[in-house]
Parts: C-alpha cells; structure tokens; sequence
C-alpha cells in the first residue's frame, strides 16, 4: 500500500543552498517527530529522501510512498549496506545544511535543498537502537551525507500520524 500525501509538493522552486559545513566537522543525526516528517515531505521547499530499512517483506507490506528500501535485517553488513541502491543514489547528492533549516522552529519559506530520513519499524527502544539509528550513524561517520534524520517511533509512529487510510 502506498500513501497518497506526497502529491501536494508543486509549484516553482528557486535553488538556495545553504553553506557546506567546515571540512572535518562531523555530520549530524536528528531525531524526527512523525508529525514534522510529514510536513517536510508536503513542504515545496525541501525533498525528502527516505530510507527504509526494514526487511523487504515490511517493505511490501507497506511504506511511506518513494521511500527506497534499504533492508537492515539481523546481521548490519556494512558492505552491503554501502553498495546498495538507496545509499548509491543519495551519496554526493544532499545538501548540507537542508535538514537542520527544513526542521527548525522558523520553517523555510525557500528551496532548501535535499536531505535524508531514515526509520525502521518502531525506532528506538530502551533495551537495543534500532537499525535506522545504525545507518543514520554509519551514513555521517563515512561522510555519504552531511546530515541525517531518523524517524521518531519508525513506520508505526508514521502511519498513525496520517492514519491507516492513508499508508
């Protein structure tokens, strides 16, 4: 099932993009509420790329519509994780700076660019990380991508965000 939400980015977009961070400075990972993922994806001035790393039956099961699956079953093989589709399409192309302004207080009222978002199934419990925070992590300490969110409560928090209807 997809999720019919994502239709409403249209119109023009001017191209800002905000400064590279100073080399060597680590990325950032954020946490994300559901809610703020949702407004992000239907903001005409970011692009949201999402990264699902739960298995490829979760995957199509359900998902959040054009989210790349980036399965991170049990066993997180780094190489495998690195050569595949979702992280060769997102490596060089997001656009430092673009989550931090598209998830500040004073939202963007132009193009800030690319930036990825990733989630698993739940997110984060107190007993174990999950999978999205692993990658989140692997993604910034390799340098693929300036800065990275991680969906707060996963998928499931996500669908009851928009309500089952939608997903």
């Amino acid at each position: 099932m997809t999720c019919n939400v994502f239709g409403c980015c249209s119109g023009a977009r001017n191209a800002v993009s905000p400064p590279p961070r100073p080399s060597g400075q680590r990325g950032a990972v954020l946490l994300l509420a559901s809610s703020d993922v949702l407004h992000a994806i239907r903001s005409p001035h970011v692009k949201i790329v999402l990264i699902d790393v739960r298995s490829a039956d979760q995957y199509a099961k359900g998902h959040i519509e054009s989210a790349e699956s980036c399965p991170c079953d049990h066993v997180f093989d780094k190489d495998l994780i690195l050569d595949s589709k979702a992280v060769s399409r997102i490596r060089g192309k997001m656009t430092p700076g673009a989550l931090s302004t598209a998830f500040a207080a004073q939202k963007p009222t132009d193009e800030v660019g690319s930036c990825v978002v990733v989630y698993d199934s739940m997110g984060d419990t107190a007993e174990a990380v999950g999978p999205a925070a692993m990658l989140a992590e692997l993604l910034v300490e390799l340098k693929i991508v300036p800065e990275v969110g991680r969906l707060a409560g996963g998928f499931m928090a996500f669908r009851e965000q928009i309500g089952r209807a939608h997903v």
